[in-house]
Parts: structure tokens; C-alpha cells; sequence
């Protein structure tokens, strides 16, 4: 059909090879980016939960976040009705601070054991604080939901078995 072009093949069979090496050409350099974008992403993604656990740890350390935890870490009386220095308000600002902790970790923001490893201490000693158990109590009351996802990223850190107070 074709001329002798190159060692007795003819062009079109000539064509064909050459469309598949073209073909297998193309697949293995979208291969070769496909893995360095997923690289790329991995590392970004890495980078993006670093910057969010600073920006926790920047609202949990903020002035009054703080002197809740000291108050939680300590056995000290948090709310001013029991002899506490702080407003219902207050501690929820605190508590809706480790909600939306919980909240990025569910949506997969920041890793669980970078989470684990910055706010293990801060998740489990405000459940356990009689307190706070009492006051989520009481407002569960009215929303059975409220603040649950705090108890959701313990027992996360319960099934992974990272390191903490417990």
C-alpha cells in the first residue's frame, strides 16, 4: 500500500507506531505531573494545617481563653455563679473555640495527630471539669447538640490512642 519508508515498513504502519509512542509519551508525562501536583497539594495542604493550629492556639491563648484554662487546669471555679471570675458568655466563647476546633478537624483542616498532640490537654480536662460538665448539662437542656462536637473530637483522640492526660 504504502512505500518502503524505514526497514521495510510501510508509512501508515510507520504513523501508527509512532501516534502510540506519542500516545505513551503524553501518559507518562501526565503520570510524572499528576504525582508532583499531588506532592504539591500534600504539601500545601500540610502548610494550610500548620497555619490553622497556630490560629487555634492564637484563640485559646487569647486573654480571657487563657485564664479559663488556668481556671479548668488548676480545680479553680470558672463561672462567677460559683464563685468564678468569668460570664456564661465567656465560657462559651472558650467551649465555641474548641467546637470550631473540632469542627476543622471533622472537616479535615488539620490532622489529628497535630491536633491531638497541641490540644489533647485543653479537650480532656474541660470534659472532665465538674463544672463545665454541670453547665453543658444544664444548656444541653434546650439543644442536645450544643458543644457535642468537643466530646466527638475526644473520642477521636480515644480511637487513635494518641498521647494525653486522659
Amino acid at each position: 500500500m504504502g512505500k518502503d519508508t524505514f526497514a521495510g515498513m510501510d508509512t501508515n504502519r510507520l504513523v501508527r507506531i509512532g501516534d502510540f509512542v506519542l500516545s505513551l509519551v503524553q501518559t507518562v508525562a501526565i503520570i510524572v505531573a499528576l504525582m508532583f501536583s499531588v506532592q504539591g497539594f500534600k504539601a500545601s495542604q500540610a502548610q494550610m494545617s500548620a497555619e490553622t493550629m497556630i490560629k487555634f492556639d492564637d484563640r485559646l491563648n487569647s486573654p480571657t481563653d487563657r485564664k479559663i484554662w488556668i481556671a479548668i487546669a488548676h480545680d479553680r471555679p470558672i463561672l462567677k455563679e460559683n464563685k468564678g471570675k468569668f460570664s456564661t458568655d465567656d465560657l462559651d466563647d472558650f467551649l465555641g473555640d474548641l467546637q470550631t476546633l473540632a469542627d476543622a478537624y471533622e472537616l479535615k483542616v488539620i490532622d489529628l495527630d497535630t491536633t491531638c498532640a497541641e490540644f489533647s490537654d485543653q479537650v480532656y480536662k474541660t470534659l472532665k471539669d465538674p463544672e463545665i460538665a454541670a453547665y453543658l448539662a444544664k444548656v444541653r437542656r434546650e439543644d442536645d447538640m450544643y458543644f457535642r462536637g468537643i466530646e466527638d473530637l475526644k473520642d477521636a483522640f480515644d480511637k487513635s490512642q494518641c498521647s494525653h492526660p486522659g
